[in-house]
């Protein structure tokens, strides 16, 4: 694999070297295989390389280019593309209503609004909230639910209402996609009040199944940068900021085995079927078992093996 020269890391600065390269007709070649759908021909999809920073671990996509809109009205289309619900959502809530007081809430790439279906179901009456999302289906959704949403990236929020600042702002799977993300980080912190703070969540990365698995919506260029615990720090440490860490009770380290195994053998459409995993883990004894033994060693976070998401608390110093 060639390595590509003087490609620095966007959290620390430090070198990184090439991981993988991902050509376009790769990348198409496994999103139509993920989603069972032929890739649309005139969707637009560059060549990538994955590259690892040195200092901090932190996986990012060179070049910094983020998915085209043809990519993203192609895979947005799949109706398992949205989750339903995140564990994030409770979470923050549970944060936030630990303390009486208001809170302004400002909600970055909202969509249409899950989140804020989710606080008004939950009555939660001491949080005001407001979204931003660039995309004019997604913001529209959000005016016809009755909800306060601006048509804009934080730039332009920031530029027209450069005197208003939140008790909390929300990321949910926001930054893995953005190609600067410690500038990104750094203008939601502007935002905030002196005791406000972001909840960014993202995934874990490696996720569990991708042990034996190539994640290709973990990739650019869908995911420009890959999470991990070190990462997060560096970045908290280089912006001079807080930052504390929640994750949701973790799966087993069977069920994690379980499923590593299966998206090894047969993808992320396996038969989830009990039958079908027993079969295979008897026709495949040592291959399950060095899925097992990879699993043990998944990184320890608050004490626990990672799960595949995490929520990050930042505030100011």
């Amino acid at each position: 694999m060639k390595q590509k020269k003087n490609i620095t890391c966007p959290i620390c600065n430090e070198k990184t070297s090439t991981t993988k390269v991902l050509n376009s007709s790769f990348i198409k070649s496994k999103l139509s295989k993920h989603f069972n759908n032929q890739i649309d021909e005139g969707v637009e999809i560059i060549d990538y390389t994955l590259q690892k920073c040195s200092n901090c671990t932190f996986e990012h996509a060179f070049p910094f280019v983020e998915g085209s809109s043809s990519f993203y009205n192609w895979v947005t289309s799949h109706s398992t593309y949205y989750p339903p619900t995140r564990w994030e959502y409770s979470k923050v809530l549970e944060l936030l209503k630990n303390n009486d007081q208001q809170h302004k809430l400002l909600d970055v790439g909202c969509g249409d609004g899950v989140f804020f279906d989710f606080i008004s179901k939950s009555k939660s009456k001491n949080i005001t909230f407001f979204g931003l999302d660039p995309t004019n289906e997604s913001a529209e959704k959000c005016l016809q639910k009755g909800y306060d949403v601006y048509c804009t990236d934080i730039q332009g929020f920031k530029s027209a209402h450069n005197d208003e600042y939140f008790d909390a702002i929300t990321v949910f799977h926001v930054l893995e996609h953005i190609a600067n993300p410690k500038e990104f980080l750094k203008e939601l912190i502007s935002l905030t009040s002196p005791a406000g703070a972001v909840y960014s969540s993202t995934p874990y990365s490696p996720m569990d199944f991708e042990f034996d698995w190539f994640d290709i919506l973990n990739h650019p260029p869908h995911h420009m940068g890959r999470w991990n615990l070190k990462s997060y720090k560096k970045m908290a440490e280089m912006l001079e900021l807080n930052v504390e860490i929640f994750m949701p009770e973790r799966t087993s380290l069977i069920s994690s085995t379980m499923q590593s195994f299966m998206f090894s053998l047969q993808g992320n459409l396996y038969n989830r079927s009990r039958l079908n995993i027993l079969l295979n883990i008897i026709k495949n004894p040592i291959k399950f078992c060095s899925h097992l033994i990879e699993q043990s060693k998944r990184d320890k976070v608050i004490g626990e093996r990672a799960a595949n998401v995490v929520l990050l608390k930042f505030t100011k110093k």
